[in-house]
């Protein structure tokens, strides 16, 4: 193997590594990664870590290379195709990652990559071509935000024009129906579309299982009248609003940490702490959550 594919190879992993910190964000990690093994890509010998790290749908008969399974979700084809899958990744993977953290978001990523993959190897049976991108992956983390939070709006670019607000469900209505045409006419266009959709699909099929596990799971019953006084400043008012829409238990106390890290005591004027049911200041003033 050449040592540009060897040195992309160990980019990939140190990315994942790093994403899975707690200190960094995951989507940022990916986008990172993917722009730097894009860079070993120009640097490289031509087109060599395409064919090296590039899954060719042949491999599931012959099991020859199958960690290209993997691999080829982080190398892109052109300038073009990074920038619009970074984009993509951006935009949808930062508010997902927000709401459902890292560990389940990467989840999806993979199960979407993968399963993007194997259903447009299943139309391209047998054949040497190289399939690589993060469109499938990606793809995932639309269906599941579709799914999850379809409300939550987003800012899109169209060309030249920024939109402001634009509600998931009709982002994601539209990119559904893009793929649809390009998936019938079986990739002819020389994009892999079937992967895209295949992504999408099971990223929906996760968000399914994760908004089922969410509203199995008992709701903490918290009292949110004793923060009121503590949002003094716009910054914290705009947390309070996150904590009490947020329906998922983890993702609200992510944010009860953050409010009780920034609010002032009324009595001593330090920050709080929260601990579980209350958060408590240095001075012992404590503001009970049930």
């Amino acid at each position: 193997m050449d040592a540009f594919s060897i040195v992309a190879i160990m980019v990939m992993v140190v990315t994942l590594a790093m994403g899975m910190l707690k200190r960094f964000s995951l989507t940022l990690m990916l986008l990172i990664g993917n722009l730097v093994v894009f860079l070993i890509e120009v640097l490289g010998p031509g087109v060599t870590v395409e064919i090296e790290l590039g899954f060719r749908p042949v491999y599931l008969q012959t099991g020859q290379d199958l960690y290209t399974i993997f691999t080829s979700m982080f190398v892109h084809a052109s300038i073009y195709h990074i920038f619009a899958n970074m984009l993509f990744l951006f935009l949808f993977g930062w508010p997902l990652e927000e709401r459902i953290g890292k560990y389940k978001v990467l989840i999806i990523y993979l199960a979407a990559g993968v399963i993007g993959l194997m259903l447009q190897s299943s139309i391209m049976w047998g054949s040497y071509a190289i399939i690589i991108g993060a469109s499938g992956a990606i793809s995932g983390l639309v269906g599941a935000l579709f799914i999850l939070y379809p409300r939550v709006k987003l800012t899109l670019p169209l060309f030249i024009i920024i939109l402001p607000n634009v509600p998931v469900w009709a982002a994601t209505l539209a990119f559904f129906a893009s793929q649809l045409p390009f998936v019938l006419g079986a990739g002819a266009s020389g994009v892999a579309y079937a992967a895209h959709l295949g992504g999408f699909l099971t990223g929906m099929a996760l968000g399914l299982l994760l908004g089922k596990a969410q509203r199995a799971k008992k709701a903490i019953k918290f009292k949110d009248e004793g923060l009121e006084p503590l949002a003094t400043t716009p910054e914290l008012k705009n947390a309070l609003e996150k904590i009490k829409g947020e329906p998922q238990e983890d993702i609200r106390k992510a944010w009860l940490e953050y409010f009780a890290a920034r609010a002032k005591c009324p009595k001593c004027g330090s920050n709080f702490l929260y601990k579980g049911d209350k958060l408590v200041s240095d001075c012992g003033y404590e503001v009970k959550l049930k």
